[in-house]
């Protein structure tokens, strides 16, 4: 029988060795080709999380099925790829079970309830029990995957304009978020030791369209401490080259426009937060669970959060700006011509924010209140 075989993953908080990124500070442009994939494709992709229980390929990339989903009926429910062996501790396989309940796995030595906005992890223990707790360094067990909650409700009518077609309209589609409350598995979060960030992956998810995964937060800390993670104080009054360090430093990177806008798709379009104002901003902005100001949750279909009308989020790349500062000092070199490009919009610019605005021409030592980044990373399938 054709089995889905996981690697061990012992006495570590990293998966795959992935602790090197804590030291490692070059992260790979993505360069993962795609083939055309529709709206309805990519709405089916998202909700699934590509391929549900029986782990199908991932839908416009070449990748290997992922042994562990999200049971998008049953919102707190993992299911396993049919045939999959998991590792013990000591190496030996057991059979995963078809699925796996939040409740009935939440180990009750280190949590005892289930946190909206919060990572957990999955992992295998000595006596061969399925568990699920938040901590990722636990001695004598193997880690096989992971997932995020929603941090709070989505709304039960949410739509989203898809893309344009031949006659210049946009379709209204149902978002595939619609419903989901806070404390349901964010299906594009779940991740496996053959479908993973290269990145840790907490605060994570999958661009099904792209092949790539993005923070759901704005980055908040910075250098070793930058992080994606609800209810926390987003970093802002920062230069794009000291974004562009931070995430290095966790293996991740910013994304580019066209990263930006598939990450952002189903997101609010030409509206920004409620109720945020220049103290706000000037004080420190706490990431995700927003409403817009038509009381519309700022999500995306893969469960991004603020990513158009709070903070504009810097990007990957140079380009040409005869207008920009000649003189910036970045400290390690002096910077001339060039201007760097900002996405999404801010809650200063009203109807202009959405998935596709762009700002550009922005001095490279150009800081701001209402100016942040987000990170992502390359998508690692062993």
């Amino acid at each position: 029988m054709d089995k889905a075989i996981a690697p061990a993953l012992t006495h570590t908080g990293s998966v795959g060795g992935a602790d090197r990124v804590y030291q490692n500070v070059y992260c790979d442009n993505l360069s993962n080709g795609t083939d055309s994939i529709s709206v309805a494709e990519l709405v089916e992709a998202a909700a699934s999380g590509g391929g549900g229980g029986g782990g199908g390929g991932s839908v416009g990339t070449s990748n290997p099925a992922r042994f562990m989903t999200a049971d998008t009926e049953n919102k707190s429910r993992l299911l396993f790829k049919p045939g999959t062996m998991l590792p013990k501790p000591d190496g030996t396989m057991i059979p995963a079970p078809d699925f796996l309940d939040l409740e009935a796995a939440n180990d009750p030595d280190y949590n005892t309830e289930i946190w909206p906005g919060s990572d957990y992890w999955v992992y295998v223990t000595a006596a061969g029990e399925l568990r699920i707790s938040w901590f990722s360094d636990l001695d004598d067990v193997s880690y096989i995957g992971g997932f995020h909650l929603l941090c709070e409700d989505a709304g039960e009518n949410l739509e989203y304009e898809g893309g344009v077609d031949y006659d210049g309209g946009r379709e209204t589609l149902p978002h595939p978020l619609a419903g989901y409350a806070a404390g349901d598995i964010l299906p594009a979060s779940v991740w496996c030791l053959n479908h993973r960030p290269y990145s840790k992956p907490d605060g994570m998810v999958f661009v099904e369209s792209l092949g790539f995964w993005c923070d759901i937060y704005l980055a908040g800390g910075m250098c070793y401490d930058t992080h994606s993670w609800y209810d926390t104080t987003v970093t802002a009054k920062r230069a794009i080259y000291d974004f562009m360090a931070d995430l290095a430093y966790v293996g991740k990177t910013l994304l580019d426009a066209t990263e930006f806008a598939a990450a952002m798709l189903g997101s609010n379009e030409g509206t920004v937060a409620a109720g945020v104002t220049e103290d706000d901003a000037d004080y420190g902005l706490i990431s995700g669970g927003r409403v817009d100001t038509a009381g519309r949750r700022m999500i995306s279909i893969y469960g991004v959060e603020d990513g158009c009308g709070l903070l504009s989020q810097f990007l990957r790349g140079v380009h040409y700006s005869p207008d920009a500062d000649t003189t910036a000092d970045t400290g390690k070199g002096t910077v001339g011509l060039c201007g760097a490009t900002a996405a999404g919009g801010d809650f200063l610019m009203d109807s202009a924010c959405g998935s596709q605005q762009l700002s550009i021409g922005l001095p490279w030592n150009f800081t701001a209140a209402w100016f942040g980044a987000r990170g992502m990373s390359r998508h690692v399938t062993a």
